[in-house]
């Protein structure tokens, strides 16, 4: 995954010939269920089995949205058993990012959630809830 963090690819690159009988696929579908379907077919041919690391990556990103308690590093390794240290290179190899990121992400997601709902929105609720510092700090991210 490091190799193709941040940057883009050709589907060719990854899944070799069949990538262009599956686009051939998709765009002759006419149904986004039919393109779904052509899609699914090529990452289910190309299911290896994988690392350990890279099933221990994939657990711990699952991990994240599953337990909104985690809203910190140290929260993710207590959840799953890898350690703080270990944690940033694991992600770094497998994800192609960072835990702090990741966590991140899935968070401010969950908070964009709420302000729309809202006729004027309360972003101490949500910096207190997701461990911001205040609000003001949690509202600079949340904008970015």
């Amino acid at each position: 995954m490091r190799s193709l963090a941040d940057r883009a690819v050709p589907v060719s690159e990854i899944f070799g010939a069949r990538a262009a009988t599956t686009a051939t696929e998709v765009q002759n579908a006419s149904t986004g269920e039919e393109k779904i379907t052509a899609i699914d077919k090529l990452l289910i041919a190309g299911e290896r089995t994988f690392p350990v690391a890279a099933r221990a990556a994939a657990e711990a990103v699952e991990t994240i949205p599953a337990d909104p308690e985690i809203t910190r590093v140290a929260h993710l390794a207590a959840a799953t058993g890898v350690s703080v240290r270990a944690l940033p290179r694991l992600f770094a190899e497998q994800a192609g990012s960072t835990p702090k990121w990741t966590i991140r992400i899935y968070r401010l997601h969950e908070a964009a959630r709420v302000p729309s709902a809202e006729r004027t929105p309360d972003y101490a609720g949500p910096a207190a809830r997701l461990d911001y510092s205040g609000q003001p700090h949690f509202t600079v991210i949340f904008t970015r």
